[in-house]
């Protein structure tokens, strides 16, 4: 598994911060984590969404949990979903998908995040 959290001198840090600041370029410029982080909440809708996702044992993305843990992902989708509740959610399970599939897991999109505009005559 890959580690993202790396500085130019290839060490590990733990947060966003911590590699905004380390891969700085200019001073002045402001490496603050503006990303909201919404808390974990079971009656939820989002929660109820992307535990579908990403924790059920009937999840269409399951086949790939042993491979890509979906733990990150799930947090991911919350957030983003808390944000705009389908395409948030969408968004996650793409990611997820791609991922999946580069480490040779193929998946398919869940259904309803996939739409088809028939021409109109």
């Amino acid at each position: 598994q890959y580690y993202d959290f790396v500085t130019p001198e290839r060490r590990k840090v733990e947060t966003p911060g911590d590699l905004a600041s380390k891969w700085q370029v200019v001073a002045r410029c402001d490496n603050r984590n503006l990303a909201r982080v919404h808390a974990l909440e079971p009656e939820k809708p989002s929660f109820r969404a992307c535990a579908a996702l990403f924790q059920k044992e009937m999840s269409p993305l399951r086949p790939c949990f042993k491979v890509v843990r979906p733990e990150e992902y799930f947090s991911m989708c919350v957030n983003e979903a808390e944000e705009d509740s389908a395409k948030g959610v969408c968004k996650a399970a793409a990611l997820y998908v791609t991922v999946c599939k580069n480490e040779g897991v193929p998946l398919r999109m869940p259904s309803f995040c996939v739409r088809c505009d028939s021409p109109v005559s």
